[in-house]
């Protein structure tokens, strides 16, 4: 299992203390589980977030709107982005190689441009 950073204001942060506390589960979910990649751009469907957090699976599209501008979600395709993961994260050139190798199994070129624009 990879080992990522996960910054230790989360909580202080005004955004996170904004939310209401189904927002928060999903917010901290987004940046810690497995199927999260270096990128911070990857696959996974709502069913996994509702089943791994058991928050409710109707609850979720209201949620990723709760999370935005931090979070988009490309529902279409099963597709979330947390905006400032790299940012967040380690900057040594293994790190970046991993990030850069995990883009290329997204198949949303719109998502990967946005990210690295």
């Amino acid at each position: 299992m990879p080992e990522r950073g996960f910054d230790t204001g989360f909580w202080s942060d005004p955004f996170v203390q904004k939310l209401l506390q189904e927002g928060k589960t999903l917010f901290a979910y987004l940046w810690t589980n497995d199927h999260c990649n270096p990128a911070g751009l990857y696959e996974i469907t709502p069913e996994t977030i509702a089943f791994e957090t058991g928050l409710p699976l109707a609850d979720i599209p209201a949620l990723f709107q709760a999370l935005k501008p931090k979070v988009v979600c490309y529902p279409e395709e099963n597709l979330v982005w947390v905006k400032n993961f790299i940012k967040r994260q380690s900057k040594s050139p293994k790190f970046l190689a991993a990030a850069a190798k995990a883009l290329t199994t997204i198949h949303n070129n719109g998502a990967i441009k946005e990210l690295l624009d």
